[in-house]
């Protein structure tokens, strides 16, 4: 099954700010993107309401959609909202039995982790999250067969101005009529009347009271144009007040700068460009940055530029003298990679005489967390990017005395503009908004009045200044709860405090759960039945006031239980535990050259096995009988009666030191697909050509991992590390794509990197206990490099713990894999003299249990079922249905809902070969039943002094396929051989 795209052109369809170079009326317009499976029929839209307030220069925009699935399956949708530059959401209700139910703010990690545990339970919530900057998405589980779904969301965003106009724009650009279409438009306070065009219809605004209203019904309509909603003739300044909570106001002021003629700047002699070329980029953003900086560079002609290209990594610096080809090596500059903002170093330039740095990019990093550095150069930042992250591209330019700016001409003549704003007490929280044009002043009010003093000027010398006003008698609501005045003030409010959404995070809780807003960390997640929201210990939506009530008196109930279950997990674990150490302990004996079959299964007890296999199909059938790679010669049977052991164990320390001769041979991963062949093909040095060649077409996650590993294994590790960091960028904040990522790059030995992406996944998964682990494992490996830090151990062993320490209901006895990696991690320290806290691990669960052969498996796709099998030279099957072998073999229990691990152990091995493969078993997922990304890690002398691995990542393409990893070949050591039992 593919994935399917539909493009709803106007439903929950949001302006994307306003746009880059061009006028009020023409914004840049970007499609709501809904993701299905692909369909025999579209998604339709069977209803569609809005409502819009404007209060002074912000608008509250309410749409409900009713969306039907034609289809005679059911749908999971997922829609990514391109939101106005600045916009929030702050309200979202999805119908569960026939009615809207409204969405509860809950912190964004765990309302996900909510929504996917009741997904896999086939129940229906719903989730708004914000992705990154102006771009938001949300949920639809299931969008039933032959029926509907409803969704109804709510966003506040400001007003496109242009000198003394200023409009709201609603995009609906529908290509089929809606069956029923209903709009309501109010004005509030507005001293001239708005003017109205597009829509479905005539759409006449009346004066009602203390606002403009207008309201129309249509049936089987469909849009001439987008609707805009014009303010022409704006005042100097306008003041909008709305009453809060317990006595408080929230005032917005918008205030035109002073009318005088630009300042021509001094023409620099030399300036410095910054120019985002990662594989985000798009041909629309691009077109509208080369247009702003020929227009710069026509107002300097003189002016040198030192060009820095930046995409995983910064580029060296080139110099242009002549303009007309710094613009054609910014045409022809390759679109590719992650954005590393955190490698740029904006805190000096090029060349000491460059002036000012100009950086071209949406801001939209993903590869690490930190900023670029900056220091006292001004950094002037532009973007034409729809989806971007504008507050952070302004707060790097206000930090160095510069600004995010739209025209060259603000940059080469820039007008007088707003310097500071100064409060007198009662008024608290000021938020600050410069724009060309207008400042956007929002605030509290917490007295009766109170006023504001705006300075204006230019560089440090204020020209004018002007007093405003402030009282609370004025304030005028403008609908039912909290209006757009309030909310843009808590939307600007947030925006600045996810500038460091760690640190800030239980403000950003509270500021969300306050104004109903969806922020870098809060979500608004839909659940139904009261168990649902005490399981999850969120607490229901005040508006359902009888589900509230009923959770408040039960809650204390719940957390007494709870209790009772965490003194009790440890127990079970060491239970768990005690079982794997005597599994180490024992001597497990079978005949010389024996060889496994039907008859000896049968008589050891094994014969679940045979039946288990027939259950596979045909693909584990011909698994079991490739006999020329994995079976060694035969061997004649010998009586059962007689048993052989293994020789006398080594010692710890022998072991240690030296373990089984074994050989790992790991088949390369070769898809076969018709996008390598050009660049198989290619004359040396051509085959990145070839391979920009093909992106357009092909660009997937499964194209960036194939070319990249064809780069990294012809030792072009930089070109391949390029490719790769895509995964990044395919979208944003993907935990698979970031996991498949960080393995990649953990094989190719960038350590520090993987680190940096699953510090990432942690924080976007820390409910799953893959992302502990994945990043405890690179820790780990890190600790043992050459600039070896304690600390990355005695992370590992934290991260490891708080696995162990839990019971995973989706994961059974995760908590033996992390204990086995923990005293691993510390018996390695020990040898390195280094020391570690191991307070945390209870002195009944210390024990290393180092074996021969350790095969671990991995995979990205959640609610998948991936299985690891291992073929032993006595021709014994080991997987998930026969699990222990007759030589000692185990296999781990069986993950069938998605991401793993799945291990298999081997304390003592015979001499031969063990095949390795993984077999596909199936998906349980209600959206892309596609491709599997599988790590699959062979170990020998696994926890010993020599132990070796090697790793491969593949892809398995459909539910059944059964892949061939590799062979472990292991050799005839003494203390392996056998020998009879006295």
């Amino acid at each position: 099954m593919t994935l399917h795209h539909v493009y709803l052109l106007g439903p929950l369809l949001l302006l994307a700010g306003a746009a880059f170079g061009q006028t009020l009326q023409k914004p840049i317009v970007r499609p709501l993107l809904l993701r299905v499976p692909k369909t025999e029929q579209p998604i339709e839209i069977a209803s569609l309401d809005t409502q819009v307030v404007i209060h002074g220069l912000f608008a509250q925009t309410s749409q409900t959609v009713v969306f039907r699935n034609p289809n005679n399956r059911a749908l999971d949708g997922e829609l990514e909202l391109p939101l106005p530059d600045g916009a929030t959401v702050n309200g979202f209700a999805l119908d569960i039995g026939g009615q809207l139910v409204d969405g509860v703010v809950v912190q964004k990690d765990q309302a996900r982790t909510v929504l996917e545990a009741e997904i896999r339970k086939g129940v229906d919530p719903g989730l708004v999250e914000q992705v990154r900057g102006n771009v938001y998405r949300t949920r639809i589980y299931p969008i039933p067969a032959n029926g509907t779904r409803t969704v109804r969301l709510r966003w506040v965003s400001a007003l496109n101005t242009k000198a003394t106009q200023a409009a709201y724009h609603l995009p609906l650009p529908y290509d089929r009529p809606i069956g029923k279409v209903s709009l309501r438009v109010e004005v509030v306070q507005s001293e001239v009347k708005p003017q109205v065009t597009g829509g479905f219809g005539n759409l006449l605004l009346t004066q009602w009271q203390d606002r403009w209203v207008a309201e129309q019904h249509w049936k089987d309509a469909a849009p001439a144009r987008d609707l805009l909603v014009e303010l022409p003739d704006l005042p100097r300044s306008l003041l909008a007040q709305e009453p809060g909570d317990d006595g408080e106001t929230f005032f917005a002021l918008s205030e035109t700068m002073p009318v005088g003629a630009g300042i021509a700047q001094r023409t620099p002699k030399r300036i410095a460009i910054a120019w985002d070329a990662s594989g985000s980029r798009t041909e629309e953003a691009t077109a509208r940055e080369l247009k702003f900086i020929s227009a710069l560079l026509e107002a300097w002609p003189k002016t040198a530029v030192d060009l820095v290209i930046f995409r995983d990594k910064p580029e060296r610096a080139v110099a242009f003298e002549d303009h007309k080809q710094l613009l054609a090596a910014l045409r022809e500059a390759a679109v590719d990679g992650g954005t590393a903002l955190a490698a740029l170093d904006l805190s000096r330039t090029p060349h000491a005489d460059d002036a000012l740095w100009l950086l071209c990019s949406d801001c939209l990093g993903t590869l690490g967390e930190a900023l670029p550095k900056t220091g006292s150069i001004p950094v002037w930042t532009t973007t034409g990017s729809s989806q971007a992250d504008r507050a952070l591209l302004r707060s790097l330019s206000a930090s160095t005395g510069a600004q995010l700016v739209e025209e060259a001409t603000a940059i080469t003549r820039p007008g007088l503009g707003l310097l500071r704003v100064t409060a007198s007490q009662g008024v608290a929280d000021v938020r600050i908004e410069r724009r060309a044009d207008r400042a956007l002043v929002t605030g509290r009010l917490l007295a009766a009045e109170g006023d504001v003093t705006l300075s204006f000027g230019a560089g440090n010398e204020e020209t004018s200044r002007r007093v405003v006003k402030l009282h609370r008698k004025d304030a005028v609501r403008a609908g039912e709860g909290l209006g757009p005045v309030a909310l843009a003030w808590a939307q600007s409010t947030a925006s600045e405090l996810s500038m460091f959404s760690d640190k800030n995070a239980q403000a950003l809780l509270d500021l969300g759960r306050r104004f109903g807003l969806v922020t870098a960390n809060t979500s608004l997640l839909v659940l139904e039945t009261l168990q649902q929201h005490l399981e999850h210990h969120i607490e229901p939506a005040l508006s359902r006031t009888d589900l509230h009530r009923e959770y408040l008196a039960r809650v204390g109930q719940m957390r007494q239980q709870q209790e009772q279950q965490k003194k009790s997990h440890l127990e079970e674990v060491v239970a768990l535990w005690s079982k794997r150490v005597e599994w180490w302990k024992k001597d497990f004996s079978v005949l010389p050259g024996f060889r496994y079959t039907e008859e000896t299964s049968k008589g050891a007890g094994g014969g679940v096995a045979r039946s288990a296999m027939s259950q596979l199909g045909s693909a584990h059938a011909e698994a079991s009988s490739s006999a020329d790679l994995l079976q060694p010669a035969a061997a004649p049977a010998a009586p059962m009666m007689m048993r052989y052991r293994f020789a006398a164990p080594m010692t710890k320390k022998e072991e240690s030191e030296r373990g089984t001769e074994a050989s790992i041979s790991i088949k390369p991963w070769d898809p076969q697909v018709p996008y390598l062949i050009p660049l198989r093909k290619a004359a040396p040095g051509r085959a990145y050509a070839a391979y920009l060649n093909e992106r357009s077409e092909h660009a997937s996650a499964a194209f960036f991992l194939d070319c990249a590993e064809l780069f990294l294994r012809n030792g072009e590790k930089e070109l391949g590390l390029r490719v790769l960091s895509n995964l990044a960028e395919l979208r944003l904040d993907d935990p698979a794509l970031l996991r498949v990522f960080a393995w990649r790059l953990s094989q190719a030995g960038e350590l520090n990197l993987a680190a940096g992406v699953l510090e990432k996944v942690l924080r976007l998964r820390p409910e799953e206990p893959q992302s502990k682990r994945d990043l405890a494992l690179v820790l780990a490996d890190r600790a043992e490099s050459a600039q070896a830090h304690a600390r990355d151990a005695q992370r590992a062993i934290e991260l490891l713990m708080d696995v162990a320490d839990r019971r995973w209901d989706r994961f059974p006895e995760l908590e033996l894999i992390a204990l086995m990696e923990v005293n691993r991690i510390l018996a390695r320290a020990e040898r390195r003299d280094a020391t570690l806290d191991a307070s945390r691990v209870d002195p009944r669960l210390r024990k290393l249990l180092d074996v021969d052969l350790r095969v671990s498996l991995a995979w990205d796709a959640d609610m998948t079922d991936v299985d690891l099998h291992l073929f032993e030279p006595t021709g014994e099957h080991a997987f998930y249905a026969h699990n222990s072998t007759t030589i000692g073999g185990i296999v781990s229990r069986d993950i069938t809902q998605g991401y793993g691990p799945e291990e298999y152990l081997l304390r003592r091995a015979l001499p031969g070969q063990y095949g390795v493969k993984v077999h596909y078993f199936g998906s349980h997922q209600q959206t892309l039943v596609g491709p599997a990304t599988i790590t699959a890690t062979i170990f020998t002398n696994w926890g010993r002094k020599d132990e070796k691995r090697q790793t491969l990542t593949l892809r398995l393409a459909n539910p059944r396929d059964l892949e061939e990893v590799g062979v472990v070949t292991i050799g005839g050591r003494e203390q392996a051989m056998l020998a009879p039992k006295p």
